[in-house]
């Protein structure tokens, strides 16, 4: 399409429009001039409208949005909230219980008291019987000066009178003693009751967490002692168990030895008493004798050496001169002899078999008592245990008092929370009715929206029917 087709165009068109402007009618067109106009403003307000709805939309979602939110951070803080009373009613009973064990302890303070003032009259009546042993000790004194003074002769009454002073002395030794005993006792009760009233009254002063946690601490020492000593208790019987089994083993074994040794030196004995070995003891010595006279003193003391071992264990080195004498003796003899060395031999072995039973049984002992100090030594490391469990006791005591106050301050902002939450229920439930009620006012504004697009629809259809009707009038 060229420039002069568009020229045309637009010349046509501006004289249409002139010729319509000078041929038209004033009304119709001052009513399409104003529906145009309320047409326009119509449209303007509808995106005002919609524009409003799709913010008021937007404000809905993220309303609901937190809405949500916060019924899960309600549902979370009515979660915690019904722990933390789970929590504070588990408190209340703990404090209760140590409420009772306070009382229990105060009951003991009482005792303690009855106890002191007991040691108190009892103190009482030892210094009254010391005043009256010290009387009659100075009474004693002066009649025993009066007596030396005057009866010098009455050996047998000074001697009397002596024994009798030793005597006083000695109830006045023991009443002295029983007086420092009671004055000491009466000190340390008196002291103790000092320290117990100062950190009763301490404890009392600080509240009921400093109570809580002074009975809870006694309580899980006492608790962990207790658990500690039945734990030592029991390692120590079994290990007593263990002692004395091994002690009656021990026992047996050298009971058998004892037996075993008085078998091998009976054997022993039988073998020497034996004429075989004799006659073998005999010719050895004979040829000990020729050795010596001969002048051999090496074979005599290679002779020798045998001859003393034959009587405790050895017999070999008189094997040659006993199989000479044993063939002479005949068949019977030699297996006799025999015999007699097997059953030898077989002491021998049944005595070092019992030697190396002993052996081990001294290693037993021996590890048993490294054991035991191995033992005594974890014994000693679980004290210090013991005492560092007290100290983290302590600890933990502190640290459940920070917790029972953190509690507090929480349960405090939950209550604050549950408060926000409250008031932002109620403010959500009053926007309720005014989002329903723009809800259905924007659904009003968009039929007369498309009302109103249907109108101006039809004006300009009016116009174009009104500006044919006049095009072909002219």
């Amino acid at each position: 399409m060229d420039t002069t087709q568009i020229l045309y165009l637009v010349g046509a068109f501006v004289l249409g429009f002139v010729i319509a402007w000078f041929a038209g009618r004033g009304g119709p067109k001052r009513a399409a001039e104003e529906a145009a106009a309320e047409t326009q403003s119509v449209r303007s307000k509808l995106r005002t409208v919609e524009s409003d709805l799709q913010k008021t939309q937007g404000q809905h979602k993220e309303n609901l949005a937190s809405l949500d939110q916060l019924s899960a951070e309600k549902s979370n803080l009515v979660a915690m909230l019904k722990t933390s009373e789970a929590s504070l009613t588990d408190a209340g009973a703990e404090i209760q219980r140590l409420t009772t064990a306070l009382g229990d302890a105060h009951s003991d303070g009482l005792l303690l008291q009855t106890e002191l003032s007991q040691a108190r009259s009892a103190l009482g009546e030892a210094r009254t019987q010391v005043m009256a042993l010290t009387a009659a000790l100075d009474a004693a004194a002066e009649v025993a000066e009066e007596v030396e003074e005057t009866a010098i002769v009455e050996h047998a009454v000074n001697d009397e009178l002596a024994a009798r002073m030793t005597e006083l002395e000695s109830e006045l030794a023991l009443a002295r003693a029983t007086a420092d005993r009671l004055a000491e006792k009466q000190v340390l009760v008196s002291a103790e009751l000092y320290l117990k009233r100062r950190e009763y009254s301490d404890i009392i002063g600080a509240g009921d967490d400093a109570i809580v946690s002074a009975l809870a601490t006694r309580d899980q020492a006492l608790f962990e002692a207790q658990t500690e000593m039945d734990y030592m208790r029991r390692d120590l019987s079994m290990l007593t168990a263990a002692g004395a089994q091994l002690a009656d083993a021990l026992q047996k074994r050298s009971e058998d030895y004892e037996g075993l040794m008085h078998r091998l030196v009976t054997s022993e004995t039988a073998v020497r008493a034996l004429p075989e070995v004799s006659l073998a003891t005999a010719t050895a010595a004979v040829l000990v004798e020729k050795a010596v006279s001969a002048g051999e003193d090496v074979a005599a003391e290679e002779t020798a050496a045998p001859e003393a071992e034959a009587s405790a264990d050895e017999a070999p080195a008189q094997e040659a001169p006993a199989e000479a004498v044993v063939e002479d003796a005949g068949p019977d003899l030699a297996a006799e002899l025999e015999a007699r060395a097997a059953e030898l031999d077989e002491l021998k072995s049944e005595h070092e078999n019992l030697k190396a039973a002993l052996d081990a049984a001294i290693a037993e002992r021996d590890d048993l008592k490294s054991q035991l100090d191995a033992r005594a030594t974890d014994i000693d490391d679980l004290t210090g245990k013991l005492s560092a469990a007290n100290e983290q006791v302590a600890t933990l005591s502190s640290a459940n008092d920070t917790f029972v106050a953190q509690l507090k301050e929480r349960s405090t902002v939950i209550d604050g929370l549950l408060a926000k939450i409250g008031d932002f229920d109620g403010m959500l439930r009053s926007l309720l009715p005014a989002i329903a009620a723009a809800a259905a006012g924007n659904g009003v504004d968009a039929e007369s929206s498309t009302e109103a697009s249907t109108g101006e629809e039809a004006v300009p259809a009016f116009a174009s029917e009104e500006e044919e009707g006049e095009t072909d009038v002219n």
